[in-house]
């Protein structure tokens, strides 16, 4: 359905065609190539948004977290934010784990490190 509302849009801004070559900028003009192009990243941003946000909300479910839990006091505050932390600069920006499994995974004779592990 996606395709086919594209595929109206681009006809109904496209101009004369050359029958003998294909000129595609004459055709169907850049600027209306940039807002499509435009258009569909803010769609895909917000699904992609939508789905964390939905995958979040089932998980905590799953848990018996509810927004008390999170943000229901000072503790629960400092609670979250230590696990934000934890999950955020530690895990994801640090990757702790990772190296941790590169230098369990090295192998000193060989120089050879684990699976997608840095040999620096």
């Amino acid at each position: 359905m996606l395709a086919a509302v594209f595929a109206l849009f681009m006809y109904a801004g496209h101009g004369p065609q050359d029958s003998a070559s294909l000129v595609l900028f004459q055709f169907i003009p850049s600027e209306l190539i940039h807002n499509i192009g435009l258009a569909v990243m803010i769609v895909v941003f917000l699904a992609g948004l939508a789905g964390v946000a939905t995958m979040a909300r089932r998980i905590a479910r799953s848990e018996g977290v509810g927004w008390k839990t999170v943000l229901g006091g000072r503790a629960a505050l400092r609670q979250s934010a230590a696990a934000l932390w934890v999950a955020l600069g530690i895990e994801s920006l640090g990757q702790q784990r990772y190296r941790q499994g590169c230098e369990a995974a090295q192998e000193p004779v060989s120089g050879i490190g684990g699976a997608g592990c840095s040999t620096r």
